[in-house]
């Protein structure tokens, strides 16, 4: 579902591995935003791998997390 919806917001949707993996990573005029989906919020590994992608990109936008909690908001958007 959020990949179906950056699809119709967005021309390009990729995904991005360092060491570690952002599942989505998409650019628009406010610049690059990196994006981690998990339904039970942020895991470890999702912080790590978002701080590898803000060492690699330091001038991204912050990451986005889409949760269970967040999700409809994310999708309504």
């Amino acid at each position: 579902a959020v990949f179906l919806h950056l699809r119709l917001t967005h021309r390009d949707v990729c995904f991005w591995r360092g060491r570690s993996v952002i599942d989505f990573v998409v650019q628009d005029e406010t610049g690059i935003t990196p994006l981690q989906v998990s339904w039970d919020g942020p895991k470890e590994r999702h912080v790590r791998a978002t701080a590898e992608f803000a060492n690699a990109f330091p001038t991204a936008n912050p990451v986005r997390f889409v949760t269970k909690d967040t999700a409809a908001e994310f999708l309504a958007a």
